[in-house]
């Protein structure tokens, strides 16, 4: 294609060119608040999680790492477990300590504590086992997005 240095440009072409940057800038911009971090902190140092669309209480606090007890203790302002949406703020119990045994113990081979920057995929060559090794110890139907630095995540048989 030739460009002519004289010729002008359609008005309309210009419109529609202009049009179009917009609609990708506030996709773009949808896309990083969709994506955000659902994890921040309380000026107090606890932290807070922020629900997702489709997430229930169960995924939340298996994702977190504590059991559902733990998450709706932290959470009295929650009437119903059952009810909730996107944008809700939810308080995150500090894990407990590895040493510190639970009656009944969901890590029948141990846990491990997530540090920061660890991925799941990362997990699974430091835990010196599989994928599916790592999401049927959790019961995850797939990798979670994210791990957080705190989360308490099922060593499967074999692991370590």
């Amino acid at each position: 294609m030739r460009i002519v240095e004289d010729e002008e440009v359609d008005p309309r072409v210009i419109w529609l060119a202009t049009r179009g940057m917009v609609i990708v800038l506030i996709i773009s911009l949808v896309l990083v608040v969709m994506f955000a971090t659902t994890h921040k902190v309380h000026a107090d140092g606890g932290e807070i999680y922020t629900v997702r669309a489709g997430e229930t209480f169960g995924v939340i606090a298996q994702n977190l790492g504590v059991s559902q007890a733990e998450l709706r203790a932290a959470n009295p302002q929650v009437r119903d477990i059952n009810y909730l949406w996107a944008g809700q703020m939810l308080d995150v119990p500090t894990p407990r300590p590895l040493w510190l045994p639970t009656i009944v113990d969901r890590c029948r081979y141990g846990s491990h504590l997530v540090q920061q920057g660890e991925s799941f995929y990362f997990l699974t060559t430091k835990l010196h086992t599989t994928t599916v090794g790592l999401l049927k110890a959790n019961g995850w139907n797939k990798p979670p997005r994210q791990l957080y630095p705190g989360q308490r995540v099922c060593v499967p048989a074999g692991g370590y």
